[in-house]
């Protein structure tokens, strides 16, 4: 009975905000309510459980007699008398003052209304049934989108190469560091960028949920290569899976009682600012854990999705394996380990180990870029520090593990840095703003390409340089959020080189050629919605 009670007991609290305010009835001693009739078959007993306390009726004194009350109403008043009927008798005090002809008069309002009460209970009980049933399919199945969209406003390039000599090239030659072809001079272009992402989620039970996202990426002003590859179709496209792409796809499973989880399939991992490994994804699994201290520890196979081979899928990016191809594949450890010392501390530290994958590293015996297919490794230590609620610091620094295998000794260059500070409140909410800055400076031989934040993100120079590798960047933006979804920016990036660059020799570039000088200079605008 008390649970129909609480619960028609919060319906009268709806029935009370509803109803118009009135002026004040002027009170009869014999009514208490000007808008009950006498002749209603319960009407001494709301008089006499008026006069004993237990009912009191709308907060205005009225019955609202003009606008008939329904019964359903009316049995919501008699469930509250009942309720302080119960509440007395459980207090001893209480009980004392509880007379005969109260529970009389209760049971009278019970006897006439009670049907109602049942029915409320009936429909309260199938509400929430039909609740937690759409709870749980929403608990199950969740869409999401992504969109974001960058335009460009300026970007700027100047390129100043020489050759053994130290004589300029011609404007406009091209000339290549091995990983990017740029042209001698200063170039002027905008390049915009589009990404929609459709994500899928949601959990199976209690310990185990899913993710998956599909992602399609489109650069304007070059051929379309991340969308539809509306020039030159070509299996080293980055779209080479179709319209949508598939970032991720795993199922994840959390230990019951416990901050252990681990999770399967195609998967994403993400360290500290990013210096060692960030949005990269791995065919493969993770085990880690949650927490105050909490970390993973991952295997992965990135590229592919073979070893060289035409079969089963008939793709290899570098060639069929008729025609000698190497193997695209690569495989990868990586680790993080992290911990919150205190509310505004946190340290941690991140491992990359790489095998499989050919690697061009320039020789300087040979005085030209050659393959070596071998581990390759980094690490990293990172700390961040909120000053306030609207102040943090954030700051990486790596160091390259292992040989060069073109001097078999320790990596020249080998070390990167990398630091951040956020200003304002970057919580999606309607109204807030933030800005952020950051410079972020890595040696020729420090960051492993293709396995860095500041190579694979899309908001800063990934288009620009394709490679992290001695570069240096200077960074400033400014967000602002136009509702909880959707957040517009604008962003001013200069990056360039730490120290000259070898050039890939080839016709017109013999050997010792090298980049003195790669300053750029962008600023561009952007929109991301997110629901």
């Amino acid at each position: 009975m008390k649970y129909w009670m609480r619960y028609a007991l919060a319906i009268l609290v709806c029935v009370l905000a509803v109803g118009r305010a009135l002026p004040a009835a002027a009170a009869d001693p014999n009514n208490p309510f000007a808008d009950v009739s006498p002749s209603d078959p319960a009407y001494l007993a709301i008089v006499r459980l008026h006069d004993a306390g237990y009912l009191q009726g709308y907060p205005d004194g009225y019955f609202h007699g003009k606008r008939p009350i329904t019964r359903y109403e009316m049995s919501i008043l008699v469930d509250r008398v009942v309720s302080e009927l119960e509440f007395q008798l459980d207090n001893p005090a209480g009980a004392m003052k509880v007379t005969q002809r109260s529970v009389a008069d209760a049971r009278l309002l019970l006897d006439t209304y009670g049907t109602q009460i049942k029915s409320l209970q009936t429909a309260q009980t199938a509400l929430t049934q039909q609740v937690a049933t759409l709870a749980s399919n929403a608990d199950r199945a969740q869409v999401h989108l992504y969109s974001y969209v960058r335009a460009p406003g300026t970007y700027t390039e100047t390129v100043r190469a020489f050759n053994n000599q130290g004589v300029p090239f011609k404007a406009n030659t091209a000339v290549s560091d091995g990983v990017t072809t740029y042209n001698q001079g200063t170039n002027a272009r905008g390049t915009g960028l589009e990404v929609i992402r459709l994500i899928l989620s949601g959990n199976v039970d209690k310990q185990t949920s899913y993710a998956i996202r599909l992602e399609n990426k489109n650069y304007f002003g070059q051929a379309n290569v991340n969308g539809f590859d509306n020039v030159t179709p070509s299996t080293n496209t980055y779209n080479d899976q179709g319209v949508l792409r598939i970032n991720y796809a795993y199922i994840k499973y959390n230990f019951k009682n416990s901050p252990l989880y681990t999770l399967v399939g195609k998967y994403s991992a993400s360290g500290d600012l990013g210096l060692t490994f960030s949005n990269d994804y791995f065919n493969g699994g993770q085990l880690g854990f949650n927490g105050r201290v909490n970390g993973f520890i991952g295997f992965g196979q990135q590229n592919g999705p073979d070893l060289g081979s035409n079969l089963p899928f008939g793709y290899v990016p570098t060639g069929l394996a008729s025609t000698g191809s190497t193997p695209h594949t690569q495989f990868a450890w990586m680790t993080h380990a992290g911990w919150a010392a205190t509310p505004k501390l946190t340290v941690g530290a991140d491992v990359l180990n790489q095998s499989a994958l050919p690697q061009k590293i320039w020789s300087t015996v040979k005085q030209n870029f050659l393959s070596f297919n071998q581990p390759l490794a980094a690490g990293s230590i990172a700390a961040s520090y909120k000053f306030s609620p609207d102040a943090s610091l954030a700051i990486e620094g790596l160091q390259r593990f292992g040989n060069d295998p073109t001097t078999h000794s320790a990596w020249i260059d080998r070390r990167a840095i990398w630091v951040q500070g956020l200003l304002g409140n970057s919580a999606a909410a309607d109204g807030n703003s933030y800005a952020e800055i950051g410079f972020a400076g890595t040696g020729y031989n420090s960051v492993i390409n293709g396995n860095t934040g500041l190579n694979g993100t899309p908001f800063y120079t990934y288009y620009y340089t394709g490679q992290a590798n001695d570069r240096r960047m200077t960074y400033g933006s400014i967000y602002h959020y136009v509702g909880n979804t959707v957040r517009v920016g604008v962003t001013y990036l200069n990056w360039g080189l730490n120290v000259p660059e070898p050039l890939v020799p080839g016709t017109g570039i013999p050997n010792g050629s090298y980049i003195l000088t790669n300053d750029n200079r962008a600023l561009f605008f952007s929109t991301q919605l997110v629901f």
